[in-house]
């Protein structure tokens, strides 16, 4: 199982044959292992960096994620099962899956011969709201059935959200507006009938 990350014209590979490559491993908070009880340094885990590789802009609404098996080296596709999870800051932003349940392969025909299918994919949306400034770690796990969980991470930076100014009245202003008028209406029709 191959799996790429892609935004606007770039694409990412993260998994390689079911292996998260590096940049792009989840590393919990404590990413060092104790040592003995002797003093001695602790063990850092090197496949792990304090921060993923990529980083999506804050302009950015969604990134793609494309799940792709290459035919030759498992014709079994894999099931995605249960739904894949998705870790964020909930502080600085919102996550979720636009398309849930795309767990099935559809394979993709080759250019050159259509009846010769070359991979079988698939693709999964992950769509952002930024609720304020900051950069949040994404972790995503697939679960894939009869294998272990592959999780890979990257970073969404957020910018301040813009707040929206509307020419509309609010309730209080509408309210106010509406007892004008008919105060108006009704000082008219008095002195009109006396």
């Amino acid at each position: 199982l191959d799996v790429f990350l892609k935004e606007n014209n770039n694409r990412t590979q993260v998994v390689s044959k079911g292996r998260t490559l590096p940049g792009f491993v989840h590393c919990p908070k404590q990413a060092a292992e104790p040592g003995a009880v002797d003093g001695t340094k602790p063990i850092i885990k090197t496949e792990c960096s304090a921060d993923p590789a990529l980083e999506v802009g804050p302009k950015d609404l969604k990134t793609s994620i494309e799940l792709r098996v290459d035919p030759e080296g498992n014709p079994v596709l894999p099931s995605l099962q249960p739904q894949p999870d998705l870790s964020f800051d909930r502080k600085i932003l919102r996550a979720y899956f636009m398309q849930p349940g795309m767990e099935t392969f559809r394979p993709q025909k080759s250019a050159s011969s259509p009846s010769l299918s070359r991979a079988s994919s698939t693709n999964m949306v992950v769509r952002y709201t930024c609720h304020r400034a900051g950069v949040s770690s994404i972790v995503v796990t697939l679960y894939v059935m009869q294998h272990k969980p592959i999780d890979f991470a990257w970073r969404k930076r957020c910018s301040e959200p813009k707040i929206h100014t509307s020419k509309a009245l609010t309730a209080p202003q509408a309210m106010t507006f509406a007892f004008l008028v008919c105060g108006g209406i009704g000082m008219v029709v008095c002195m009109v009938c006396l």
